[in-house]
């Protein structure tokens, strides 16, 4: 069963004058996912061809983080830890991206209990093959992040909705009216209002640093922090600018999963597996595991990286223990020989492996 994927809204600027509601093949989704940048962000929905949504969610792109569908895996696990979704209904989705088959109990009880609000409708379709034509990543076409998702927000709300200044509560014993300078709780934070909310209501000081960082303006939040000093925002501005030292002093308890992994990946830099380790015991994260398995094989401890190996069974982490062991030889072999020359260099090249593979993942 295959599936197609709408972009709802995105800051990669290539996208910017696409039609709305434009439809991807799978793979060809996957081909924009890696060419993005650190910094760049997709909101999706997941659709059975010419059949109904089966998942929305978003994908931020992080030097440190994960590929997109180890990301998806993760979100879906996470979704099936809150009871938000069945094991059943996680397989589903992963089966139907992957085009194994299911039979048409299963398929009708996916669409069923599809939790999307998107109502069935017709898409245009762009082969990605023609956006390669463009320039992906030339700076010349990437301006500030810009926020195209008004436009898609308006399709599903109704014509109209977006374009009123007020609009009322329609319940009448708590009816507020949200225009010019009134703000509360159920404001919504956009660019061009975050820091008049921020003023107004200050209870969400921290929900508007952490809509900063989602959405990568951290230009933005560096102003925003001068001004409104908030734990979030501290923390993801620490993590953007490799600041490692002070990513850890994060409480882990105020953290998200995937702050958590964050954390975990600041131990990591510093040389502190164990505490990324004890981390991981609570996300359990099989990208974080093979940062940790590859930390150890630069630590030249192949022994502590086969234990991580014996669970995830990763093929790319086997060929790299496999790889590693023949640098160990080398390197007991030239400190046999007490040739500090060569023995140094096999020791800076247990120190380089496997880096573009855990910056990748």
């Amino acid at each position: 069963m295959a599936v197609e994927v709408e972009i709802l809204t995105t800051n990669i600027s290539v996208f910017e004058n696409q039609p709305p509601m434009t439809l991807f093949s799978y793979e060809e989704f996957l081909e924009i996912t890696e060419a993005m940048k650190a910094g760049e962000y997709i909101k999706f929905q997941l659709l059975i061809v010419e059949g109904e949504p089966i998942y929305q969610g978003t994908y931020h792109k992080k030097k440190h983080l994960q590929t997109f569908e180890e990301d998806l895996e993760e979100k879906l696990e996470l979704l099936v830890k809150n009871k938000s979704i069945t094991e059943l209904k996680k397989d589903e989705i992963w089966q139907s991206i992957h085009e194994e088959p299911i039979s048409e109990a299963d398929n009708s009880n996916l669409k069923s209990n599809s939790s999307s609000k998107v109502i069935k409708r017709e898409y245009p379709k762009i082969s990605f093959s023609k956006l390669k034509k463009v320039e992906f990543h030339s700076e010349k076409m990437r301006p500030m992040l810009k926020r195209i998702g008004l436009i898609f927000l308006l399709l599903f709300l109704g014509v109209g909705l977006g374009l009123k200044k007020t609009f009322i509560n329609t319940d009448k014993n708590n009816q507020t009216i949200v225009s010019g300078d009134h703000f509360n709780k159920e404001t919504e934070i956009t660019l061009d209002n975050y820091l008049e909310i921020a003023e107004k209501v200050p209870s969400r000081q921290e929900e508007i640093a952490d809509f900063l960082a989602q959405n990568h303006a951290f230009k933005k939040l560096e102003e925003y922090e001068e001004k409104y000093p908030t734990e979030i925002g501290a923390f993801e501005l620490a993590f953007n600018h490799q600041e490692w030292a002070k990513v850890v002093k994060a409480d882990v308890s105020r953290l998200t999963d995937e702050r958590k992994m964050m954390l975990a990946i600041a131990f990591l830099e510093l040389g502190n597996k164990k505490e990324a380790e004890l981390i991981n015991k609570k996300i359990q994260s099989k990208t974080l595991s093979k940062k940790i398995a590859i930390a150890y094989l630069q630590d030249q401890d192949i022994n502590a990286a086969k234990e991580i190996q014996n669970q995830l069974k990763d093929k790319n982490l086997e060929e790299l223990i496999d790889t590693a062991s023949i640098y160990k030889e080398m390197v007991d072999y030239y400190k046999s020989e007490k040739d500090t020359t060569n023995q140094e260099i096999w020791e800076r090249k247990f120190k380089n492996l496997g880096i573009e593979e855990s910056e990748s993942s």
